[in-house]
């Protein structure tokens, strides 16, 4: 999987799994379109229908800059967030989670 360089500066394989995970992320429940998968994912792309409005906690440096810029550097949280970013590829793939489809 080709892994690029969002604006941000996050590095994104744009697999969209952390889409189709929202139900495993407590506070986000608003997003969640009753299968597990945001309601803003699109399937047929990979890609967000709000990307350029997407909620903060979508939004990686906004995210870090407003919670987390004070505790840790953004290489640190970079790398917390690739690691739950793995978490959620290993979790998918156990769960028979595979583009298009959430069982």
């Amino acid at each position: 999987m080709e892994i690029f360089l969002r604006e941000d500066g996050f590095p994104c394989a744009a697999c969209g799994v952390c889409c189709r995970r929202v139900h495993t992320v407590n506070f986000e429940h608003t997003l969640n379109r009753g299968d597990g998968v945001c309601i803003n994912f699109v399937e047929e792309t990979n890609k967000c229908s709000i990307y350029a409005q997407r909620p903060e906690f979508c939004n990686i440096a906004a995210y870090y800059d407003r919670h987390y810029a004070e505790v840790m550097s953004w290489s640190a949280f970079v790398q917390l967030n690739l690691q739950v970013c793995e978490m959620l590829k290993k979790q998918a793939m156990e769960n028979g989670v595979d583009k298009g489809t959430h069982r």
